[in-house]
């Protein structure tokens, strides 16, 4: 997953050139999300133990083969548990190919401060790879609404 110029290190900076931010992990305590990951498999196209993390259509084609299919990520429980076991809520962890600006993320005006700086909605998005919509939840509203995705 790339971003493009999305505050990345000395991006906030008077002149600065924009650069590419990677996504290099995801994690929510439990586990990694993503990337996904896939045992490695051999000449003979046997699975090995050795995983891979699947950062390229080249990482999958190479390993996917009729038994040795994408490992399942790690799973939040049904409570509010941290992965130490005591009650909180749930979180993820993301890891970028270089520091994020601050101010690309949080608002620090006064106005903002009611949201705990954070200036924008989240919204989670499932691609259907067959139908190539999405389903997206609404951050606002308990509705969700259906869009084609962009290719």
């Amino acid at each position: 997953m790339l971003f493009a110029s999305c505050g990345g290190s000395g991006g906030d900076a008077p002149g600065s050139a924009s650069s590419t931010l990677a996504l290099e992990e995801v994690s929510n305590g439990f586990g990694q999300l993503v990337p996904h990951t896939i045992h490695v498999v051999d000449a003979s196209r046997t699975p090995t133990s050795d995983i891979v993390a699947i950062r390229s259509m080249r990482d999958l084609t190479d390993n996917l083969v009729p038994g040795n299919t994408v490992l399942p990520v790690a799973r939040w429980p049904e409570s509010a548990t941290l992965p130490n076991g005591q009650p909180g809520n749930h979180f993820l962890y993301a890891r970028f190919t270089q520091p994020l600006a601050v101010r690309t993320v949080l608002d620090t005006s006064p106005g903002a401060q009611a949201t705990a700086g954070f200036g924008g909605a989240v919204s989670v998005v499932a691609i259907d790879p067959i139908t190539n919509t999405s389903l997206a939840q609404d951050p606002s509203s308990s509705s969700a609404t259906r869009s084609r995705a962009s290719t």
